[in-house]
């Protein structure tokens, strides 16, 4: 059985809001170095508009990075850095056009700069072109094939264009570097079950479960892996699990309806 066009946009949504903690956290890091490397006199004080950008957006006053970070790129336009800082407060502060122009400058002028393409590939999504993030987030997982987040946001994003086969194959390679990670987990386990791999896909459920309880998606498709198969009694429990999460939700109740058929026949 494969996903349903709704499962999938969840999909898209959820790849953003996971991405975007990625993002968030890459950049604090990012950040917290910069201000290191400051010293004490570092700040707003000092003079320095990367180290008044990155307080500024430490604080979470993007639109006050953007002027600093702006600041940064005029008195050094070819280094790569402060391009990405400003790219990256702008797509915090919704300008994504002009988040994507500084991203492309930052990797223009660093292309071994994992981070801004993967950035660039949620600023484009953003702006629902989807072929231009395929292409960052490629960029970003030839630059660091061995990268988790950049090989889930790759893997994600080639499932939603319908190639599950090579979806399966980048999530495989995630969760081999993130075992205990359940979107990683969850993600295969759809691309397996869009290539009729019930008993992996099953078995990519149930991990997923193990590891997120509550995990409503995973239970519905846990059902559904498990009718393909004929365990009518145990996809039962899969889908009545599904809308205990999710009360009234009509897929859980579309699959207890093709288990109730399965059991009269």
């Amino acid at each position: 059985k494969r996903a349903s066009s709704q499962t999938k946009a969840r999909i898209m949504k959820s790849l953003m809001a996971r991405s975007l903690g990625i993002i968030c956290m890459a950049a604090i890091t990012v950040l917290q170095v910069i201000a290191c490397g400051k010293g004490a006199g570092g700040g707003e004080d000092a003079g320095d508009p990367l180290a008044a950008g990155t307080a500024k957006a430490g604080a979470g006053d993007y639109s006050g990075a953007i002027a600093h970070f702006r600041a940064a790129v005029g008195a050094d336009p070819n280094e790569a850095q402060p391009h990405y800082l400003l790219g990256l407060a702008l797509f915090h502060n919704g300008d994504n056009k002009e988040a994507i122009l500084s991203l492309g400058k930052a990797v223009a002028l660093d292309p071994k700069l994992t981070d801004a393409y993967q950035v660039l590939g949620n600023a484009y999504l953003k702006q629902e072109d989807k072929r231009s993030a395929f292409l960052a987030f490629n960029e970003a997982v030839l630059n660091d094939p061995e990268n988790p987040s950049a090989l889930y946001n790759l893997g994600v994003l080639t499932y939603h264009g319908g190639s599950y086969g090579n979806a399966a194959l980048l999530l495989e390679k995630a969760q081999r570097k993130r075992p205990d990670d359940p979107d990683i987990s969850f993600r295969l386990g759809m691309s397996r079950l869009n290539l009729g791999m019930t008993e992996d896909a099953a078995a990519s459920m149930r991990r997923t479960i193990e590891l997120s309880p509550d995990h409503a998606e995973a239970w519905l498709n846990l059902g559904s892996c498990l009718t393909a198969q004929h365990q009518i009694a145990e996809a039962r429990e899969a889908y009545t699990r599904a809308l205990e999460l999710k009360p009234g939700w009509f897929e859980a109740l579309n699959g207890l309806g093709v288990v109730a058929q399965a059991e009269n026949n």
